[in-house]
């Protein structure tokens, strides 16, 4: 969570996936001066759970250590079983 603003706030693989993601949707996605430059969004709350898990999970796998991807690459297979 953004420390004033009413957001999340999620780091980006680029600046440009930062620009399609405002672009595409801004009343969900925004950013302010802080983050020009920097690959990161700020996300509305009012963004669909399943969007937000989504992005979250991306986060997540940017910084993942290959074991934990492994893990949960497994656990997500056999749910799929």
């Amino acid at each position: 969570m953004h420390q004033t603003e009413d957001a999340i706030v999620i780091r980006l693989d680029s600046v440009e996936e930062q620009a399609t993601l405002i672009a595409s949707d801004p009343d969900t996605f925004y950013i302010t001066d802080h983050y020009i430059g920097y690959a990161a969004i700020l996300v509305r709350p009012t963004i669909p759970d399943e969007a937000l898990f989504d992005l979250l999970e991306q986060a997540w796998r940017r910084v993942a250590r290959k074991s934990d991807l492994c893990e949960f690459e497994a656990r997500g297979n056999e749910s799929d079983a």
